[in-house]
């Protein structure tokens, strides 16, 4: 059985892990700050396990609405939206 991913060649990246990945891009010269935006961080500050946080990062698992509401306000505005999290497989480009 062949997946989406083998179909059309590409390797999209979840919304939640590429805002992630951004957040600590941008703290990379400062360790503390960058250390903010582990795993570990945002899934406490969420309510959730960081093993729960990595299965909703690969799509393995969905999130209930009042956890994608929290991840939306402990990013910056306009970084994450809550339909990007709870339909990952909806998202489009975004225009930079």
């Amino acid at each position: 059985m062949t997946t989406k991913r083998e179909t059309n060649g590409a390797n999209p990246v979840p919304p939640l892990r590429a805002a992630r990945d951004q957040m600590r891009q941008r703290w990379a010269d400062n360790p503390k700050k960058r250390k903010k935006w582990s795993g570990k961080f945002v899934a406490e500050a969420v309510g959730m396990d960081q093993a729960q946080l990595s299965r909703v990062e690969t799509g393995k698992a969905r999130l209930l609405p009042e956890q994608a509401a929290r991840l939306v306000r402990l990013f910056p505005p306009g970084m994450l939206t809550e339909m990007e999290l709870l339909f990952p497989e909806r998202r489009r480009p975004r225009r930079r």
